[in-house]
Formats: C-alpha cells, structure tokens, sequence
C-alpha cells in the first residue's frame, strides 16, 4: 500500500512539475547534439520549438560567429514570439573548415529565451583532418590618394573571393596590417569622399586580382584610391535575403555600365565605361554616391548567397539577360536586389579556365561561374576567374553539376556535366569558351559602329579596347603615341559584325603619359585618348 501511494505522490510531482514548465513556456531545440564528420557534413537543420502552454520569446541566438553562419529560415529575425507548438529551424553551416584549431573540436550554440529553459543549448563536435595549428599569414600596406595615406580607411579580405572572412582600418598614416588564414583572397579599400577600389586599381569584384597570402611570407598591398567626382548623383536601395526578407549585411553592390538591346542582348555605352563599388551596411543598405550619369546594372554578392541582379518585380535574378537596367540621371533610391542562399556545404572542386571564341582564343578574367545542380536546377556554388580565365569553384556537396559562364554582355557558355562523388571531389581542366563574334550582339537599334573608351583608364600596364562592327569589315586598330608613332597594332584583318574587346599591354618601356588609339573600318575612323599611369 506504501508502494502505491509512493508511485502516486512522484507521478503527481512529475505532472505538476511539466504543466508548470508548460504554462511558463518551454523553448526546445532538435537535434541537441550535432556532428560535423567531413568536408562534406557542413550544414545541419535545427528546430526550435515551444513545448509550453504560454507563449515564449526566442531573443537570440549565440555561437562562434569565426566557425559558424546561421540562416533563419522562416523569420526575418529575432527577437520572434512563438505560442504553443509553434517552431521555426535554422541552418548551421560550418564555413570555417580552412582555419579550424583543436580548441575548436566543441562548441556550443545558445538559444537564449524567455521560458524557463534559457539558454536551450546545442551542441556541436568537431572531428575533421584539417584540425591542428595554424599560422597566420600576415597583410600590410597603405592607402592613400595621390597625396597622402587616408587614416581610417576600411579594408576588407574575401577569402576565396566569395566571402567576407574579416576586416580592419588604416592608422592615421594610411598603413595597416591584418592577420589571416593561407589562403586567396580579394582585397578591397574604401574611404569617405573617394570610390571604393579592389588591388591594383580594379574597380568591381568581377574583374579584381587574386592575392596568395602564405604565412612563409609578408604580403604588401597598397592603393591608391579615386576622389569622388561631385555628380549629386546617387543610387540606393538594399540588398535582401528573398527567403526572409532580411537585409544582407557585408554585401558587395556594384553599379555597372552596359544597356539592353530589344532583344536582350547587351551593349556599352558610347562612353566610358564605369564600375562603382560598395559594402552594405548592418542592415543591408547601401548608396553608391557620386556616380555618372548613364545606364546601368546592378549586381550584389553576398557570403553564402549567390549573387543577383536589379530587376523592377523585385525578383531573384542571376543572370544579366533578365536583368533591368536603368537609365540614371538623377539620385535614385529603392533599387532593392534579392538573393536566395546557396548550397556551398561540401567538399567538392571543379576547376578550368575560361576564353573568347574569338581567333587568338583570349582568356577572360572576369566572369562568374555558377555550378548548377542537375536535378535541382539550382546554383550550389559560385566564383570568378581570374587571371588567364583560371577559375576554381569549391564547396561543392555530392552531385552532378555543370558550370555556367556569367558576363555582361555575352551569351552564357555551359561546360559538360560533372559529377562530385566520394571516389572523385575534384574535377579539373574544364574550359569554357565564350562567344563573341555573334551577330546578336550588333546593336539592333542603331546598327552602328562604337568605339569605347578603353577601361580601366589610366591604367598600369594593361587595359581593354571594346568595339562593335555593324557588319563585315577590314578592321584597323592601332596605338600612337603622342607623336604619332605607332606603338602597337591590336587589329589588322577582316571580322564579321560583333563586338570585339582587344587587350592593349604596355612593353616595360614605355612611360607615363598620354596614348591614343585609332579604330579605322570601312568609311568609320575613330580616335580616342588614354593614360598609362606607372
């Protein structure tokens, strides 16, 4: 008889303790205990649930921001109130694979909440090769404008190009110094009053050098960066995760010269040609001010996102065919660009080189390549070519792929299928080629020649020469100098109607100073002017 009313006083205590947990809320998270194995166990799912009778408020969530990323997947944000058996998930992805420390093999992440479990905890173990200690390799150099080092000025390091890994600011002298993983990495500086520039004077993301930072030795990068031109001219707007509506902090938006054709084909303006560059801010925003009037895109990359342009329905868009673009002749505000996350979780490679189909098979240092899934149709992957066409597209889960070329005003080129599997994560050697002598890209609407300026401009020590032919031509296309001695032949023979870019690089020889450049085809000769800056 004492045995039973033991058995009743405890399961009356065991009730009366949950529906008091019940009625005060009760913040669960699932699973509470992760594992990330390999290279390809990156990201996991969890759902965080209220288990109590009264509502709860989930007001953060904690975690090592060096390792981790978090994206919320049915909320823009928190704090977030949830009732009775309502949840929301996140996925955790572990991103820091390539600087990870013992130290790092358990980690925990907090749910701090209102109910009477705060913080609900998850934890995560660690098990992968590349564990162990880790140099730092070291970046220094200064920023300045034609005059003097720009104190507190911003840096910014993109390990692998895609994503923003970490940041620093000059000292009142323009010099700075900034620790990083090994690794390759765009560098960009930014300063109020001046544009925004990548190393080595690149304006945009597209087309800036790859930097090999190695602990073995110190790597030095300096800019010089552009004052401002007073245009009273502005473009702004946010760039926006289209799965939750949030905002993207640490995004890349660059405004980019180029115009629609009737039939989506794209052309130059008959100018020169212009990228403008800049972060957003914590809540995504972002204004790009001072700019010249004229047409253009708008593009923004985002870490874990794959990267998008404008268009007026406010849709996500990747590719520049279905993009808007607009005519800019005053400030302009609410230029939104949407992004949808991507799948970089795995441990995959693929890497080649990308050319123009053009007679000297010219390597192209400034696509995106996108790795398409081929049962999903979505983008898993992305990243840029660099210098000589080369391009690696990493992160890649299990799969069959195939990569797909991305730049303004060129058809897209598609490489054969691929497969990532546990028994090959690395496919290598794939070659694109572009096409660029189509007669699609003749302007449908004037059908006339153009000669562009040259970009960049001034420039050290190469630059590009765009033109278009509206039909079969003899085409000469020449350098002087200021004397009018010819310095170098870029063209010299018959091409169908297209648009044709040639590379004008400066021999060691020449000095700084003014050059020209002469486009002679049929009745049409041209002249415009450009600087070799050293």
């Amino acid at each position: 008889m004492r045995h039973k009313t033991t058995v009743a006083l405890l399961f009356i205590l065991f009730s009366a303790s949950s529906v008091f947990a019940q009625e005060h809320g009760n913040i669960e998270a699932m699973p509470r205990m992760i594992h990330f194995n390999d290279m390809f166990q990156r990201m996991r799912t969890i759902r965080v649930t209220n288990m109590g009778w009264e509502s709860a408020t989930v007001d953060s969530i904690v975690y090592d921001r060096s390792v981790f990323n978090i994206h919320l997947n049915d909320i823009s944000g928190l704090p977030v109130t949830l009732s009775n058996m309502e949840s929301f998930t996140f996925d955790l992805l572990l991103y820091n694979y390539f600087d990870l420390f013992m130290e790092d093999s358990a980690k925990v992440i907090s749910i701090y909440n209102s109910g009477e479990h705060s913080p609900e905890k998850v934890k995560v173990n660690l098990q992968m090769d590349m564990m162990g200690d880790h140099e730092q390799a070291m970046v220094n150099g200064n920023v300045s404008d034609a005059s003097s080092g720009l104190g507190n000025s911003k840096l910014y390091f993109f390990y692998d190009g895609n994503f923003l890994l970490d940041s620093t600011v000059t000292d009142i002298n323009g010099d700075y110094s900034k620790g990083l993983p090994d690794g390759d990495y765009l560098i960009a500086a930014s300063h109020d009053n001046y544009y925004m520039q990548f190393a080595y004077g690149k304006k945009s993301i597209l087309d800036a050098d790859f930097i090999s930072v190695q602990h073995e030795s110190m790597t030095t990068v300096n800019f010089v960066l552009e004052p401002e031109v007073e245009t009273n001219i502005s473009v702004s707007g946010v760039v926006v995760d289209n799965t939750n509506s949030s905002g993207l902090a640490k995004s890349v938006v660059i405004v980019t010269t180029g115009k629609h054709t009737p039939t989506k084909a794209a052309y130059p303006t008959d100018g020169e040609e212009r990228t403008y560059a800049a972060i957003t801010n914590s809540d995504g925003s972002y204004e790009l001010k001072n700019i010249m009037s004229g047409t253009y895109y708008i593009q923004a990359f985002s870490g874990f996102l794959s990267p998008g342009y404008y268009n007026d329905e406010n849709h996500v868009v990747h590719l520049w065919q279905d993009a808007d673009t607009l005519e800019v002749f005053s400030s302009m505000n609410g230029r939104d660009v949407f992004l949808e996350p991507d799948s970089s979780y795995g441990g995959g490679e693929a890497n080649g080189a990308v050319f123009y189909n053009g007679p000297n098979s010219e390597p192209v240092d400034d696509v995106v390549l996108y790795a398409i899934n081929l049962n999903t149709d979505k983008i898993y992957s992305y990243n840029f070519s660099a210098d000589q066409g080369e391009f690696i597209v990493n992160d890649l889960p299990y799969g069959e792929y195939k990569l797909v070329s991305e730049k303004i005003g060129y058809p897209n080129a598609e490489s054969d299928p691929f497969e990532i599997s546990s028994s090959q994560t690395v496919i290598s050697d794939i070659t694109l080629t572009i096409p660029v002598t189509s007669v699609e890209y003749v302007d449908a609407e004037t059908g006339k020649f153009i000669l562009m300026q040259n970009y960049p401009n001034p420039f050290n020590p190469s630059t590009e020469i765009l033109y278009q032919l509206p039909e079969r031509n003899y085409v000469s296309l020449k350098v002087y100098d200021i004397l009018g001695n010819v310095i170098a032949t870029l063209d010299d023979g018959v091409k169908p109607a297209g648009i044709y870019r040639a590379t004008f690089a400066a021999d060691s020889k020449l000095s700084s100073g003014i050059y020209f450049y002469t486009l002679e085809a049929g009745n049409f000769i041209q002249t415009k002017k450009m600087i070799l800056l050293r």
